[in-house]
């Protein structure tokens, strides 16, 4: 039979397992692989990675493609994937820590609806998407590569605004140049 202590002593160590993984040790350790979930995005092809992991184990992951993977690899050449994190969420968190790339999915998610708002040709989807990755590569973040969707962005909304989506086509003369954006930036 057990003594009242060891009782008492097995409830606080359940109590005390059961917060650390149910909670991820929230608020004293959040972000924390004993419950936490991850996104990242593949820089070399724009695929998004979603993992959840408890007690530093995944326990689970998906990878979907997005509108800018059906782009980077159009051969059907799987590259090596560059994996970057992005977002890092645990149990009542609401944010995450600001990451070298936080906001990459949503620039893949951005362009996606951009092509559906206004017909892009092939040639500029392509032209995005391989300049969007190389921005990625060469700053390691996802920065620049907010300064270049912003014009694109404006060609979008001038669309919408003038109410001529359906008739007008962005090619790649209409994209912005990396090096004229670049100078923009520095002046």
């Amino acid at each position: 039979m057990r003594t009242k202590r060891e009782l008492v002593t097995g409830i606080a160590v359940t109590a005390l397992l059961a917060w650390s993984v149910g909670l991820g040790c929230w608020p004293v350790v959040i972000w924390s692989p004993l419950n936490c979930s991850y996104e990242d995005i593949d820089i070399s092809s724009g695929r998004i990675r979603r993992q959840h992991y408890l007690l530093g184990i995944c326990v689970h992951e998906t990878i979907v493609d997005t509108a800018l993977s059906q782009f980077a690899d159009p051969d059907g050449k799987r590259l090596a994937p560059e994996w970057r994190q992005v977002n890092t969420f645990s149990p009542m968190v609401h944010y995450s820590p600001h990451h070298q790339f936080h906001g990459a999915i949503y620039q893949a998610k951005q362009i996606e609806e951009f092509w559906e708002i206004v017909p892009f040709t092939p040639a500029a989807k392509r032209e995005i998407t391989r300049t969007l990755i190389f921005l990625w590569h060469r700053d390691g973040s996802y920065l620049s590569a907010s300064r270049y969707l912003a014009p694109i962005e404006a060609l979008v909304e001038k669309a919408v605004r003038t109410r001529r989506q359906a008739a007008t086509l962005i090619d790649t003369r209409d994209l912005p140049r990396v090096d004229e954006m670049e100078r923009r930036h520095r002046t």
